[in-house]
């Protein structure tokens, strides 16, 4: 479970950033609705590029690879989970 003061304090600084901003929410007086910028939305695009390729460049180039590593991830899972 996320903090409260976590999500608080990380929304205050993507708005201080410029990459979200805060609406009233339509019909609950105590909310706020949040969305992206086109700044945050850039940022958020960039950031899904550059995630996939550091998970390309640690993990494996080949989703067969992948699949033989998260099928042996599975087994092992299940081996100490008996």
């Amino acid at each position: 479970m996320i903090d409260v003061m976590t999500v608080s304090s990380t929304v205050r600084l993507l708005e201080k950033k410029g990459l979200i901003y805060r609406l009233p929410h339509k019909t609950d007086t105590r909310a706020n609705s949040i969305s992206n910028t086109e700044e945050g939305k850039n940022c958020l695009k960039q950031a899904v590029i550059d995630v996939e390729g550091i998970d390309k460049a640690f993990f494996f180039s080949t989703n067969k690879e992948n699949a033989q590593f998260q099928n042996m991830l599975s087994q092992l899972l299940c081996k100490n989970s008996e």
